[in-house]
Parts: structure tokens; C-alpha cells; sequence
């Protein structure tokens, strides 16, 4: 039942990326008839990404996931500040904040970033994983150049206050005449449900990645509306802006753009859909394993459902036995420690376009008798 981790791309998606399978791969860099038109088209799904987005084509930098974006999202604006030739917006062992359940994509730059002679502040959560803006606000320094929170949280689900959290940082910034701190959130799970536009979010910059939206797996984006305020991390021909080398890939550019189109435009109703399954299996399961603990609340995505399993059940043992059952489930960490290390006693269970009622009647019936055959004798 986990589509979110092997998410399946959607046909009309490898449709269009079909078009360039099926001939000569084209440079859309080279300055040749051939390369030409296919940089023309290039800069169209450019242009189809950003009015999903909100924002101008120019400010839509393509890489190659999430990760990468998370990365030149915060180590750009890192070295942004601290270049000597930057004299008007220098900043002296630059600060960042991030929320202490961050994807470890953002968790391993943070670190990076101290190793570079930085600082990090965790955010605290509450027990349902959320950040509040007050905790974001208390962080916040003279020398603090970004704060990083994800949109909805990868393991629970949680969706996070981002609106508030950037309409607080606006008056920061306001209050101090300053261009910092930059808020950027890593929003990877969110565009099947979620409204991801830059200027409603109050967000400076955003990540997606090809593969949580049923797109295809090595292409991402970084959406910017500070891309002045980044420099590169990946050397080469200048291409992005200047922000990202590399020779673009057309196929998976174009089925990038057709699945972000695709889930803005099916978002609500999907999202309805999956609310009433969602709700149904966490009622199930309320009733037949009261010893597990549902992790999370409200608001959440209507695709994740965690579950903390009893002591002396571990995670591993669970997902395998689910998987000899035909149900692909995960293991993650809780939301109260990411940052730390693993949790073996967290499942989480994922919802998706090819979720149905049977499928989670399926689970309902097996998760108790999993739950007998891999309980741990005292």
C-alpha cells in the first residue's frame, strides 16, 4: 500500500516524455536548428511550471530531485552571504534554522553548513511533530541567513504552518530593513494535495522532486523568488541561470511539468478521496489494535498514516511480513527525533492514486495477524 515511496509515473506523463525517447536526443543547449527548438520547448514547461507555482519561468531551476534542491537552496544562500565580494549582505558565521524533523536531506546540508564554519538551530516540535511560528520567531538572529521547514512531513504527514511561519519572517526582515533571514521550505510531499504557490506560502524558495508527483525519478526543481541571493554548487557550463550546470534532459523536463499540471489540476478530488480511506483505516485500526499509536495530527496529508508499534515489536519484522503478504509498507523515524536516528518501531503506511477500499479492507485484515506472528515473546 506504499505508492508514495515507489510512486508508479502517470501514462499521460510517459507520453510526453515519449517524444524524446523515440528520436536523436537533442542538446537543448546547442545553439543548431534542432537544439534550438527543443530549448524552445524546454522554456515552455519552464513557463507551465511557474503559473503552477505563481512565479516568473526565470525563477524555476531544474535539478535532479529534491535533494539536490534542498542543497542549493541552503548551501547557495550560504555562500552567498559569506563571499567576500558580497561586502553589502556579509554575514558573519552565518545562522540557520531548521525544524527537528526535517527530511535528512536537509539535516545532512545543516550539518555541512556548521562544518563550514556556520550554525544551526533545531526548531522544537510539539508532539504531533508541528513547529509553531513563536518557536521559529525565538530563533531568529541578526546573523541568521535562512530558516528551512518542510511543507508536510515525510513520515507523519503533518503539514506544517508555513504561511505563518513566512508572514512572521516578512516582518522580521520588515521590521530590520534586511533581505534576510530567507525562508525556504522543502515541499516534496505536498503538490498532490497541497497549494504550492510561492506568494500564498510566503516562502522565498521551494523543492520538488519528479518522483512524489508520478513523475519520473532524476528531475526536481528549486522555485526561487531570491535567486540573486544564491550561488552554485555544481560547476560547469552555466546553464539554470548561471545556478545549476549540466545539460538539461528534455524527457524528463517535459514529464516533470505534466505531472505537476496533472496534480494541481486533480488535487482537491483526489485529495477527498483518499480523506475517507484514510479515515476509515485509522478508525479500523483504533478498534482492532488499540496497543498501537496512530503518530501525528491535524492538519495532515490524506495519504500517510503512521503507526508507532507496541515495545518489543520491531518495525523491520513488520514491514517483511507485510511484504511475504503482497503490501509494500515502510519503517521511518518518529517525528520526535529525526534528527537523531531511527525509530524501530515506527510503520508508515502510504495512500495513492492506486489506493482503494479493498486494498485498505486488505491491510485491516492483515496488520493483526502480522502483529501476532512477529510479537517478541518476554
Amino acid at each position: 500500500m506504499d505508492y508514495a515511496s515507489a510512486t508508479p509515473i502517470l501514462p499521460e506523463v510517459r507520453r510526453a516524455m515519449e517524444k524524446y525517447w523515440s528520436g536523436k536526443f537533442e542538446n537543448p543547449s546547442a545553439i543548431y536548428a534542432e537544439g534550438v527548438s527543443v530549448r524552445r520547448e524546454v522554456e515552455g514547461y519552464r513557463k507551465q511550471i511557474a503559473g503552477v507555482l505563481g512565479i516568473k519561468k526565470a525563477d524555476v531551476v531544474f535539478t535532479s530531485g529534491s535533494t539536490e534542491a534542498n542543497n542549493l537552496a541552503i548551501l547557495g544562500a550560504f555562500e552567498m552571504v559569506r563571499d567576500p565580494l558580497n561586502k553589502t549582505q556579509a554575514i558573519e558565521k552565518p545562522h540557520l534554522i531548521i525544524s527537528d524533523t526535517e527530511h535528512s536531506s536537509i539535516r545532512e546540508v545543516a550539518k555541512e553548513v556548521e562544518r563550514r564554519g556556520g550554525e544551526v538551530s533545531f526548531a522544537e516540535t510539539d508532539e504531533y511533530g508541528r513547529v509553531s511560528v513563536e518557536t521559529i520567531r525565538s530563533l531568529i538572529k541578526s546573523n541568521t541567513f535562512m530558516v528551512s521547514v518542510m511543507l508536510a512531513n515525510n513520515e507523519t504527514g503533518v503539514i506544517q504552518p508555513i504561511s505563518k511561519i513566512g508572514r512572521a519572517i516578512n516582518l522580521w526582515r520588515k521590521e530590520r530593513g534586511s533581505k534576510y533571514p530567507l525562508f525556504h521550505t522543502d515541499a516534496s510531499q505536498a503538490p498532490n494535495y497541497l497549494d504550492v504557490n510561492l506568494s500564498r506560502l510566503h516562502v522565498d524558495l521551494l523543492s520538488l522532486d519528479g518522483s512524489k508527483i508520478y513523475g519520473p525519478k532524476g528531475v526536481g526543481i528549486l522555485a526561487t523568488r531570491a535567486s540573486n541571493a544564491l550561488l552554485p554548487i555544481i560547476f560547469g557550463g552555466g546553464q539554470e541561470g548561471g545556478l545549476r550546470s549540466g545539460t538539461e534532459s528534455p524527457a524528463l523536463i517535459a514529464g516533470f511539468a505534466t505531472a505537476l499540471t496533472i496534480v494541481s489540476r486533480d488535487r482537491k478530488k483526489e485529495s477527498e478521496r483518499l480523506d475517507l480511506l484514510k479515515k476509515y483505516f485509522v478508525s479500523e485500526l483504533e478498534k482492532k489494535l488499540p496497543a498501537v499509536k496512530i503518530l501525528g495530527g491535524e492538519p495532515a496529508l490524506p495519504n500517510i498514516v503512521a503507526v508507532e508499534l507496541p515495545q518489543g515489536i520491531l518495525n523491520e519484522l513488520v514491514v517483511l511480513a507485510f511484504d511475504q503478504s503482497g503490501v509494500a509498507v515502510s519503517g521511518g523515524s518518529s517525528c520526535s527525533n529525526l534528527h537523531e536516528g531511527g525509530n524501530e518501531s515506527l510503520v508508515r503506511f502510504s495512500l495513492g492514486r492506486g489506493s482503494h477500499m479493498n486494498d485498505v479492507k486488505k491491510v485491516v485484515k492483515l496488520f493483526p495477524q502480522i502483529m501476532e506472528r512477529v510479537k517478541i515473546s518476554p
